[in-house]
């Protein structure tokens, strides 16, 4: 029979032994996340998308993964007929190391495309808060965003503006203000590609443009694929 001291020694042997291999397991999955993500970058890029960022950092020891991004840049994002870059600042995701089923995620969001003559736009968001849901086998089954706000402008197309509450001939690219509150956007995917959505349940309340308000618009139905 262990004395009282050895059993005190013993038990804190076991404890320490179990902290070391929870930590070591934990920087392990970090690390996963790091060269998981590094992965994904190179993907992106052998595929012809221009990306940029600052290195990632990973904490949120001992109960979450938590990696950050400073900045991260997509050059050439097609957006309809135009050429778009997309910057995210401080963006934050966090999740259970022992379970990614579900990653939350924030993010600063602007989307700059500078046009030719018309079609330019320049919108920034408040946080973008969004979750992911993930399969056991590591791909994308559903994205979830919240943004606040979305403010920036529009050049107006065919040298058509606003003046006044009025449709009038403008020049040629005149900017028109945007303002948009509250904008939800849920995204069920197949195969593991946001490419592949077969549904998306928008709203959007306060949407502000110059010729119409948001009583013109229907608003939180589902559009299916």
């Amino acid at each position: 029979m262990l004395s009282p001291n050895r059993a005190g020694i013993s038990g804190a042997a076991v404890l320490i032994l179990a902290i070391i291999a929870y930590s070591a397991w934990w920087l392990f999955v970090a690390g996963q996340v790091e060269s998981g993500f590094a992965r994904w970058v190179a993907d992106q890029r052998a595929a012809g998308q221009v990306i940029g960022h600052t290195p990632m950092k990973v904490g949120g020891y001992p109960f979450k993964i938590r990696p950050k991004l400073t900045l991260i840049t997509f050059e050439s994002v097609k957006i309809d007929t135009a050429l778009a870059t997309a910057t995210f600042e401080d963006v934050v995701a966090e999740t259970k190391p022992w379970s990614f089923s579900r990653i939350d995620f924030n993010a600063l969001a602007r989307v700059v495309s500078p046009g030719s003559g018309s079609g330019g736009f320049d919108l920034q968001t408040d946080t973008v808060v969004g979750q992911l849901g993930m399969s056991s086998s590591g791909k994308i089954e559903s994205v979830d965003l919240r943004i606040q706000s979305i403010g920036g402008w529009l050049q107006s197309p065919e040298g058509r503006g606003q003046a006044g509450g009025a449709d009038t001939p403008s020049t040629e690219g005149e900017n028109i203000a945007v303002t948009v509150e509250r904008l939800g956007v849920e995204l069920r995917v197949e195969e593991g590609s946001i490419n592949e959505a077969v549904a998306v349940n928008a709203a959007i309340e306060g949407i502000l443009f110059p010729d119409f308000s948001a009583d013109d618009l229907l608003l939180g139905n589902r559009i299916e694929r």
